[in-house]
């Protein structure tokens, strides 16, 4: 079961591999049983965090249901994705600078490498909004009816997991494979493999498993 502990390590962790810094970026995960969301607050560095900090929303109402401090400016795009994703355990929102980079370029990330598959076959760019705002999540949730994982126009990066380690794990592939693409590009070709390839790995995948 995922607690607050997790979302401080989890924030800790991703401000050490430099995917957030400063205040930016957030967290949350879904607790079912209370029928809320656990999400970090805003103008905090997720480095600094206790758990305390963290804020309960109610899932319905959208107001605060437990903690003392002021829920992230991003909380209507976390709650707008849970209310639309029923399968969506977590939420992660980084600027991570590589990904960031094709987010302002406006540009998606293809599928450069086989490890796109964790998220779809190519990370879509959804039109800018003002932060914190209703249009920003209603363009998040068009583009990711097609990925898990997608980027927000001169902004950054949102990935979904029904676990917190998988939402971890998903931004952190979206930052290394915009990694990957932008230096392929740098050195002449950015190398995209096709809907038959993709295909393939998909169905070998289907046996990448420990006996």
């Amino acid at each position: 079961m995922t607690t607050r502990e997790d979302l401080i390590t989890v924030g800790r962790q991703l401000a050490k591999d430099k995917l957030v810094s400063g205040t930016s970026g957030n967290l949350s995960f879904r607790d079912s049983g209370r029928g809320i969301i656990w999400v970090t607050p805003t103008a905090m560095s997720l480095s600094d965090l206790v758990p305390s900090d963290i804020v309960g929303i109610d899932l319905d109402t959208g107001r605060v249901a437990d903690g003392e401090r002021k829920p992230s400016s991003e909380t209507p795009l976390h709650l707008s994705i849970y209310r639309q994703f029923a399968s969506v355990g977590a939420v992660v929102h980084t600027h991570s600078p590589y990904a960031t980079a094709f987010a302002i370029a406006n540009v998606e990330i293809p599928a450069v490498h086989y490890a796109i598959l964790d998220l779809g076959d190519r990370v879509p760019v959804a039109p800018y909004a003002t932060y914190g705002s209703e249009q920003l999540a209603d363009h998040a949730i068009k583009a990711l009816q097609v990925s898990q994982g997608i980027l927000l126009q001169n902004h950054g990066v949102v990935a979904v997991g029904e676990t917190l380690d998988s939402a971890v794990r998903r931004v952190q592939a979206i930052e290394q494979l915009a990694q990957w693409g932008l230096w392929a590009k740098v050195l002449g070709h950015m190398g995209v493999l096709s809907e038959d390839q993709l295909a393939q790995v998909r169905e070998q995948m289907k046996t990448y498993k420990q006996p």
